[in-house]
């Protein structure tokens, strides 16, 4: 990281992107969705409406997957004719709707949904107009996003692989719903309705699907959360962030993949812990470790082969969360709700479901022995032919997804100011803020001031890890990844105030000084309820002495 140090002379104009609001000559207020959006807003757990309300995001169960797959870049994902139609299909409005071009082929009746992303889904339910006989004969499929495979087993791009196949026959029903009893036929990301015999004026208005509910590990890294993967803690052995967003990115096919544990007389520890941006409710997790198949060899695989072959990528392994909490040694207080090996009913099937009590969760943790020196595996003698027993057996943690499910408004929620550029000084005189909060939660406020920021350039490699400037400059130019610059409060800054008590209250950090920043808490001691904040505002005055130099 290299550091560049600016003191109070640098010029205005230079920060104004910092700066969310126009500087009046006593208030400096954000009010509006504009004046916001320069705030560093975790996005995903907070709403920011168009009047400039902000409000956490609340977490919702038994969600339908279709009705935001925009936000994943879902939608059509191919229809073999009347393609112009398809979005009726999944557009919320029953008076609209999909049918193939009776002129068509018949190979060319079909219609594909991709959802964005991979859910857990209960059911999938087909809606047909009212105004007209429903299909009587047709099949619905489901995939995972697997792809073909070529005969070296590469991913053939563009192909798609249907593993769930229902038909279903003489029809009388407008809703359609196949229930997603057998845990082999989830989770999925792509629909297809293949109807096989045309009726008049049939058509499909809507497709539901219905999901456990809001995952919220999805875009965990776009409200400010983290993830660290530690494949050895005694040599701090840190996956690059590139590979690691395998874990939560909505893709099955891109797992993770820490590769083979070196042979030792020793236990080899690892984690993985995924920080959430804000503190949740949650109630369930689920693990996926392998629900895709990657051929090893050309040509189709069974489906019965694929149950018997699916992944579970940890032996001994311990599931825990934090709400963040510190204890007096300052190490992170985690809850343990799981020790020991997976059941073999649910790693045989590629995931398992860990279940506890509703509770507020930042952090979640899987702790694992990536050698483990307590069982033995067996060892190939090669060309010889068969193998031996050796002490110790590895366990690489191989994870496809991991999801994470609980209800309603976030417990807590924080975001940060821009370094505010307030010119050559003012006189800070208080903070007011306006909103609603309901009995049991608040809307809370810190401040700090500085006349210093500090620019801090930070080096990635071509999968996003964090190297240094030295080894930055000695990578090839298709090994470099990109320089991010940060700029900070420099040396001179205050620490951040207390919270203020009530909206209005002198100002509480050093002033006059060049910079400020606010830090927002909202929290909540339900997930029924949240705060709002309709507005903040900064009250100031010239300093005494420009006061007297203009008089």
């Amino acid at each position: 990281m290299k550091h560049i140090r600016y003191t109070a002379f640098v010029s205005t104009a230079a920060l104004a992107l910092w700066c969310g609001s126009t500087l009046s000559a006593e208030q400096l207020r954000y009010d509006s969705a504009r004046d916001w959006r320069q705030w560093e807003l975790p996005l995903g757990a907070v709403d920011l409406t168009a009047l400039g309300v902000i409000q956490p995001t609340r977490i919702e169960r038994l969600t339908d997957a279709v009705r935001d797959l925009d936000a994943f870049d879902g939608g059509i994902r191919n229809a073999g004719s009347n393609l112009n139609l398809a979005r009726f299909a999944i557009d919320g409005d029953p008076a609209t709707g999909w049918a193939p071009d009776p002129e068509a082929e018949a190979e060319n009746w079909f219609l594909e949904v991709n959802l964005g992303r991979a859910v857990s889904a209960h059911s999938v339910t087909l809606v047909f107009d009212e105004a007209a006989a429903p299909f009587e004969l047709f099949d619905l499929l489901i995939s995972t996003g697997e792809p073909e495979t070529d005969v070296i087993a590469a991913p053939i791009e563009g192909s798609l692989v249907y593993r769930t196949k229902e038909r279903f026959k003489e029809n009388t029903r407008h809703r359609v719903t196949y229930e997603i009893a057998e845990i082999d036929a989830e989770p999925l990301q792509f629909i297809r309705f293949e109807p096989l015999l045309l009726v008049p004026d049939a058509r499909l208005v809507e497709v539901e699907v219905e999901t456990i509910g809001d995952n919220i590990a999805l875009g965990l890294l776009e409200r400010g959360g983290a993830v660290d993967v530690n494949t050895n803690l005694a040599q701090i052995d840190q996956q690059p962030l590139g590979k690691a967003r395998a874990l939560f990115d909505g893709d099955l096919y891109l797992g993770w993949r820490a590769g083979s544990a070196g042979r030792g007389l020793n236990d080899i520890l690892s984690h993985m812990v995924l920080d959430l941006g804000a503190v949740y409710w949650v109630d369930q997790i689920r693990v996926i470790g392998g629900v895709v198949e990657k051929s090893f060899f050309g040509g189709a695989i069974t489906s019965r082969h694929i149950v018997s072959r699916r992944r579970w990528g940890f032996r001994f392994y311990e599931l825990m969360t934090s709400d963040g909490s510190l204890s007096p040694d300052g190490s992170r207080l985690w809850t343990k709700h799981f020790s020991g090996e997976a059941p073999v009913h649910q790693r045989s099937k590629g995931l398992v479901d860990h279940h506890f009590d509703l509770q507020p969760t930042r952090y979640m943790r899987i702790f694992w022995k990536f050698w483990d020196t307590s069982c033995f595996s067996f060892q190939s003698l090669g060309v010889r032919g068969g193998s031996f027993k050796v002490p110790g057996c590895s366990a690489g943690g191989a994870t496809d997804e991991i999801q994470i499910f609980g209800e309603g408004f976030p417990q807590q929620v924080s975001f940060r100011s821009p370094l505010i550029d307030l010119g050559e000084g003012k006189n800070l005189n208080s903070i007011e803020w306006g909103g609603e909060q309901p009995p049991g939660t608040l809307i809370e406020i810190r401040t700090r001031t500085g006349n210093e920021v500090t620019e801090i350039l930070t080096y990635h490699d071509k999968n996003g890890k964090e190297v240094t400037e030295r080894k930055y400059n000695k990578l090839i130019p298709s090994f470099k990844g990109p320089i991010d610059t940060t700029r900070v409060a420099g040396g001179d800054w205050s620490a951040w105030s207390r919270i203020y008590s009530f909206s209005g209250e002198a100002f509480l950090s050093p002033s006059p000084r060049r910079f400020m920043e606010i830090d927002v808490r909202m929290t909540s001691d339900s997930p029924d309820r949240a705060p709002t904040l309709d507005y903040l505002a900064a009250n100031f005055t010239d300093p005494l002495a420009s006061r007297v130099q203009a008089e």
